[in-house]
Formats: structure tokens, C-alpha cells, sequence
């Protein structure tokens, strides 16, 4: 009950955020974000794999618990204001002053 609670919620917000943004705007997200772009990868990856591996539902189950939290930060990441996309931004790439010239 737990598992299919935890999917339900985490489907709704994939379905929120196709639904507010429009694809292109979701890949360039992802796209600008080495960290999401890792998230993605590794989430589908690793999911693939696992599940054409796996035969067993129970097995399954545990296999993806590793996959999780990847999972939950692209999610929370897409469905996230832009305003928090800027101070994300901010943090990996600082802006950094203008070079002086010593006279």
C-alpha cells in the first residue's frame, strides 16, 4: 500500500509538471542542470536495466529503492518555480566580478 502511495504521488507530480510546461521547456531544464541531467539519465538507466532483469515483482520493489531518491529530486526539480531554477543557478555558477587592471 505503501509503494503503490508513493508512486500515485510521485505520478501526479510528473503529470503536473508535463502539464504546466511544455516539452521543450522540461528538456531545457533539464538540459541546463548537469546534476538533473545525471538525476534523468541514472533514473531511466538504471530503471531499464533493473526491470528487464528482474523477473521477480518483489525484487523489483527493492531493486529501484537505490533509484529513488534520483527519482524524487528530477521530480521535485521539474515541478519547481523558475525563481528557483535562478537561485539554483546562482549557486552552480556564481557570478564573478569584472577583472581590474592595476594602473
Amino acid at each position: 500500500f505503501i509503494a503503490a502511495s508513493e508512486m500515485t504521488v510521485l505520478f501526479a507530480l510528473v503529470a503536473r509538471a508535463a502539464w504546466l510546461n511544455s516539452i521543450p521547456t522540461l528538456v531545457r531544464r533539464v538540459g541546463g542542470s548537469p546534476l538533473l541531467v545525471f538525476a534523468v539519465v541514472f533514473t531511466v538507466l538504471a530503471g531499464v536495466a533493473i526491470g528487464l532483469a528482474t523477473t521477480n515483482f518483489g525484487t523489483l520493489s527493492r531493486y529501484r529503492v537505490p533509484l529513488m531518491p534520483f527519482y524524487v529530486f528530477a521530480v521535485l526539480m521539474l515541478n519547481a518555480p523558475q525563481r528557483a531554477w535562478d537561485s539554483l543557478a546562482s549557486l552552480v555558477r556564481p557570478q564573478q566580478p569584472a577583472p581590474t587592471r592595476k594602473v
